[in-house]
């Protein structure tokens, strides 16, 4: 598609340098969305191939920006941009392979503690439930350890934000990862 629209804007005479723009802002936009949604779904079971696929994608995004931006200020001429160009992208691929162990393990992290959270609610809840003597409300007021003892928790504890995170989770106890 990006090289129909390359050629016809071609035949319409359009400046080269705005095709080459333009050209770089659809892969650049493409490929942020990509890996976006590599980021947020993590939908392998190898942990080192979701880093791989997004440390790809976010390299191509991020090239793409550095040749936009390139192109605009005329600077792709110089001898110096053709080689340090490969250790840029080296150096995007390896940076963004690491932030995404990064988030999968920020996101482990995340829904181990919410659940240890909810865990515990729950269990306080029961403790309070099984015994009728702690949910008497005469007097509540006329002691502190009355005060902090009966704390009830009314909004429910999500543990997930999306179904992704579930599978996430689900593929963590599964192959037993260590946090």
């Amino acid at each position: 598609m990006d090289n129909l629209i390359s050629q016809y804007l071609l035949m319409k005479q359009i400046n080269q340098k705005v095709i080459l723009l333009l050209d770089n802002i659809i892969i650049m936009m493409t490929f942020s969305y990509i890996s976006r949604v590599q980021l947020k779904r993590q939908p392998y079971y190898s942990t080192s191939i979701n880093n791989y696929k997004f440390a790809t994608y976010f390299t191509l995004s991020s090239f793409s920006i550095y040749t936009t931006l390139l192109a605009l200020f005329n600077f792709n001429n110089f001898q110096f941009i053709a080689d340090s160009s490969p250790f840029i992208i080296l150096i995007l691929f390896i940076g963004s392979y690491k932030y995404n162990n990064y988030y999968h393990k920020k996101m482990l992290h995340r829904i181990y503690k919410k659940y240890q959270e909810k865990k515990i609610v729950n269990d306080l809840k029961q403790s309070i439930d099984n015994n009728p003597e702690n949910v008497e409300m005469k007097n509540i007021y006329n002691s502190v350890e009355r005060i902090t003892k009966e704390v009830y928790v009314k909004k429910e504890i999500k543990v997930f934000c999306n179904y992704y995170e579930c599978e996430i989770a689900s593929r963590f106890l599964r192959y037993k990862y260590k946090l």
